[in-house]
């Protein structure tokens, strides 16, 4: 009598929210004070018509959903310290899934045929529904990303990403109803005064909190970092974490090593 195999099914998106940033003391502030969002310059210019650049500075905290045995590459781009938080406590936030187009995909198509509807109500003088559709394109773009593209890092474009593969979700700020800038150009992001003025804005009105219960995963980037990290744990002030909590957030600390050679 022949036996049914069981299939396994191997997820393609992961049930986590997974958050990297390039030093731990970055990873201990946002234990410390949550998220933050921070404006972030993303090159937009497969979204506008007639070949004119269009550069814009986001407040965004990023996130992907790409599951830990996949998650090599996007680790040495983005850096070796992390924290994964339930996709529950995501939704929750406000948190959403980013819409990936191609350049001449239907998807920009539309994008660019909005932009020009803009321009010629603008011609015909509908200050008041320009403007209202001014916000909503923004606000469109600003959960926007090409298929692949140009990502600014370090003072500079690094070219041919592909986006896609990043699976990211993003938390994006209502910073329209409350009348505070919602995006700014390059000029006004190359301004660090400003840029800095803006973010901590940002930072003081639209953290995004967490508890212990939502962190499913730590990463650091070698073992020998585990027991001074503890300690760090043990040191914040504010969450109040009792022992117990940090015994509970210590099993959940992986490294960068294992995700390299183990999944």
């Amino acid at each position: 009598m022949a036996t049914k195999t069981k299939k396994i099914s191997e997820n393609l998106s992961s049930n986590s929210l997974f958050h990297f940033t390039s030093k731990k003391e970055f990873l201990i502030n946002i234990l410390t004070h949550n998220f933050r969002p921070r404006f972030c310059l993303e090159d937009l210019t497969n979204f506008t018509f007639g070949g004119e650049p269009l550069e814009l500075a986001i407040p965004m905290v990023c996130f992907c959903d790409i599951p830990l045995s996949k998650i090599k590459v996007h680790l040495n781009k983005y850096g070796d310290y992390g924290i994964g938080l339930t996709k529950k406590w995501g939704i929750l936030n406000g948190i959403s899934p980013i819409l990936y187009s191609e350049k001449d995909s239907r998807t920009a198509n539309l994008i660019r045929n909005i932009f020009q509807e803009v321009i010629v109500n603008t011609k015909r003088g509908y200050h008041v529904t320009v403007d209202r559709s001014q916000d909503l394109i923004f606000d469109i773009l600003r959960y926007t990303k090409p298929y692949q593209g140009k990502m600014w890092r370090k003072d500079k474009y690094i070219d041919k990403i592909r986006f896609y593969d990043e699976r990211e979700w993003r938390y994006v700020p209502d910073t329209i109803t409350k009348n505070i800038e919602s995006v700014l150009s390059k000029v006004d992001y190359l301004n660090k005064e400003k840029r800095e003025s803006l973010n901590k804005i940002m930072f003081d009105t639209f953290s995004i909190d967490f508890t212990p219960e939502d962190i499913k995963y730590i990463i650091l980037s070698s073992e020998k970092e585990i027991d001074d990290f503890i300690l760090e744990i043990d040191r914040i002030k504010g969450l109040k974490f009792e022992p117990k909590i940090i015994r509970k957030l210590s099993t959940r600390i992986i490294t960068k090593e294992q995700l390299l050679y183990d999944f």
